[in-house]
């Protein structure tokens, strides 16, 4: 059984999009060669589109609520974004990760 080519669904402007953000994703990993590298920048990206560190909110003792974005990073080997919904924890909650990363799946 063939599986039909998924690029072949892709408009022109879709493929140009998809270069350009593969582009993106290039130049950050040939300027982040390491993991802590990566962390560092993501904390500056994520610094840039609002995001605050976990640490300094508990310091401050402010509480967290709907629509806060926060990032807590883990020996500077990880990092974690959230954005805090309005739905209670009890009703779940989504985690996105490179497929690399996730837990293994079906």
């Amino acid at each position: 059984m063939e599986r039909p080519c998924a690029w072949k669904k892709y408009t022109p402007q879709q493929i140009e999009e998809l270069e350009e953000l593969c582009r993106g994703y290039k130049q950050f990993l040939s300027e982040n060669k390491t993991e802590r590298l990566c962390v560092k920048t993501g904390i500056k990206m994520a610094e840039e589109a609002g995001y605050v560190n976990l640490e300094t909110v508990i310091a401050e003792g402010r509480a967290l609520k709907a629509g806060d974005k926060a990032y807590a990073a883990n020996h500077g080997k990880d990092l974690m974004l959230v954005n805090l919904g309005t739905a209670p924890l009890e009703q779940g909650f989504n985690i996105l990760a490179p497929r690399g990363l996730a837990a293994p799946g079906p």
